[in-house]
């Protein structure tokens, strides 16, 4: 469902790096040829697929997931570009991610304290443990409902991503501190969701971990 451009060792250096060229259409402009529905479903699945191919396969991310960095090929591959924002992940955090989200793996109030620790969260003192539980787990409940098995549709998502807002906004104002692989699985799970929603996805996206 989706590919990456091969490196040329020959023409690349520390400094530089030189790929093969993918051609296709960024966003605008394949939004602006009318794609079906049946069009934007597929490639809402292959921006899931990547997603998850390279945080369960390659323990890393891709968090600079913008839309000029993806292609929209005429075989109908999603062709992905720039590299220069990877995040290397320890085996503890990619784990902690797939299990963030995917409904199924781990209930939500059993993953709310593990999570908080894996991603270095120091909630601000004398913050009661009910309330810091609570934000934890509306967080994890908005993270994991675009990808719930019983689907969703990306083209009627204004008033979750109003609803996200204010729950993410809650969080942040919570915390003193948190380690930077929160900002790089912030930008790369916020940057795939506002993808679906540019392409206005409906479906049954599921990560497959």
């Amino acid at each position: 469902r989706f590919t990456i451009p091969a490196v040329i060792p020959g023409l690349s250096c520390e400094r530089i790096l030189t790929t093969t060229r993918i051609s296709g259409l960024h966003l605008r402009e394949w939004l602006d040829s009318q794609p079906s529905q049946e069009q934007r479903n597929h490639f809402g699945q292959a921006l899931a697929d990547a997603f998850v191919f390279t945080l369960n396969r390659l323990s890393c991310l891709h968090a600079d997931p913008n839309p000029g960095n993806y292609l929209f090929m005429n075989d109908g591959r999603l062709g992905i570009l720039d590299f220069g924002c990877v995040c290397q992940l320890t085996s503890e955090t990619r784990e902690a991610l797939l299990d963030l989200i995917s409904p199924d793996r781990v209930p939500v109030k059993a993953l709310a304290s593990r999570a908080a620790e894996t991603f270095g969260f120091h909630f601000r003192e004398k913050m009661p443990a009910n309330t810091k539980r609570s934000i934890m787990e509306d967080w994890i409940t908005c993270v994991r409902r675009p990808f719930d098995p019983g689907g969703f549709d990306f083209s009627q998502s204004d008033d979750y991503f109003k609803t996200a807002g204010n729950i993410d906004r809650r969080l942040m104002q919570s915390l003193n501190r948190y380690q930077s692989r929160f900002v790089y699985a912030g930008r790369a799970i916020h940057g795939l969701i506002r993808m679906l929603a540019a392409i206005q996805a409906k479906g049954r996206f599921q990560l497959e971990t």
